[in-house]
């Protein structure tokens, strides 16, 4: 294991608050260390396989020194349910015989809900779409029929103005 030399360079006493906060502040400026973890990132650094299990996203960032560590351990959950609203990936769970997502709209997905486990995944958009595409109820859209107007849209259309009385 190669140790990281990191020049912090000269401290005055207005720099921070105390010595540690300034040292923090230091690694959070050099990226060694994040508050926050962007859903990017972890499409950015996706390991080979098609899924990816939650455990295993919480692990690479205490494991890999190609990850940053956290300062705040809820980061990993945050960065998934940010990650599922902006459909960057599908939150899936393993005890269903298809993979499918949790939550049929990326809104109902909290904080609180995220489990971090080998028993739930995360899949890219292009790996979920097909298969919630297959899985989604059939809609006058996706059978081929056209869709109609409302009634009482077609009855708003047919009114025509009043000629004018002179």
């Amino acid at each position: 294991m190669e140790v990281k030399v990191i020049d912090l360079g000269l401290l005055t006493s207005s720099q921070a608050n105390s010595l540690p906060d300034w040292v923090v502040s230091q690694l959070v400026h050099f990226g060694e260390v994040t508050a926050q973890v962007s859903p990017g990132f972890l499409v950015r650094h996706w390991p080979g396989g098609k899924e990816w299990s939650t455990l295993n996203v919480r692990d690479a960032f205490y494991a890999s020194p190609l990850f940053p560590r956290l300062l705040n351990p809820d980061a990993v959950r945050t960065a998934i349910v940010v990650g599922v609203r902006n459909k960057d990936f599908a939150y899936v769970s393993k005890a269903t015989a298809v993979h499918m997502p949790r939550s049929s709209s990326a809104e109902t997905l909290q904080e609180g809900e995220v489990d971090i486990s080998d028993d739930v995944f995360l899949l890219k958009r292009e790996d979920a779409e097909p298969i919630a595409a297959a899985r989604a109820p059939a809609t006058k859209e996706t059978t081929g029929e056209k869709k109609r107007a409302p009634a009482h849209r077609i009855k708003a259309l047919l009114r025509l103005p009043a000629a004018p009385r002179f």
